[in-house]
């Protein structure tokens, strides 16, 4: 089954499900050096004088709801709302303004602290997203894109690697499309490097379910 452009924008965006998840560990912010820490966490993103991100937390930081929400000409809309359930090693993330009756708008399997799968379901189309996370060595994760249609057939889309330094900060993301006609061949369609000052930051491990 040829992969449509969606599925392609999926590899491109979708893939950064691994920094989508939710555990909100507040930044901490010293006055000197012999004062303790402060907690402090995320409680909006204003990307602009309209949108924004808006975050509720609950037990020590924990996302409980997220919306998006754009004001023009002082009148306020909520464009997205997600709601987020939390069980041992499982996190549901709920769209509100299209609940589903059977599937979360996410879904999210955890090992400890660790995420190993989150599936992205598509609920209008039937469309399944399957990224499979692992942790094939120490300061990297591995990220393997499947996408299932509505009719059930599975194609395997391709990988990305995310390379953190000792901190925990990402520091270079390889992404890998698999070659449709042989899956063991891949071509590189994105390496990006990045690095990081020393502030206090207040969207570390932070996971969205969306990208704005």
């Amino acid at each position: 089954m040829p992969c449509s452009n969606s599925c392609s924008e999926s590899l491109g965006s979708n893939l950064f499900l691994l920094i989508f998840l939710l555990f909100l560990s507040g930044c901490g912010i010293l006055e000197s050096e012999n004062e303790e820490g402060t907690k402090c966490y995320l409680s909006k993103i204003q990307f602009n004088q309209f949108d924004s991100l808006n975050f509720r937390t609950i037990s020590g930081g924990k996302v409980y709801t997220l919306t998006q929400e754009l004001t023009v000409d002082g009148e306020s809309d909520i464009t997205a709302s997600f709601k987020f359930f939390y069980q041992q090693e499982t996190i549901r993330i709920v769209d509100q303004l299209n609940p589903h009756p059977v599937n979360p708008y996410m879904a999210i399997t955890l090992e400890g602290d660790r995420p190993t799968e989150v599936i992205r379901y598509f609920n209008s189309v039937g469309v399944v997203l399957i990224h499979e996370i692992s942790y094939p060595q120490e300061n990297r994760v591995r990220v393997d894109l499947t996408r299932e249609a509505s009719t059930g057939d599975v194609l395997y889309i391709g990988y990305s690697n995310y390379n953190f330094d000792d901190n925990g900060n990402v520091t270079r993301v390889q992404q890998f499309r698999a070659n449709d006609d042989n899956p063991s061949e891949f071509t590189t369609i994105q390496d990006r490097f990045y690095t990081y000052d020393d502030k206090p930051n207040p969207q570390n491990e932070l996971y969205l379910p969306f990208f704005a």
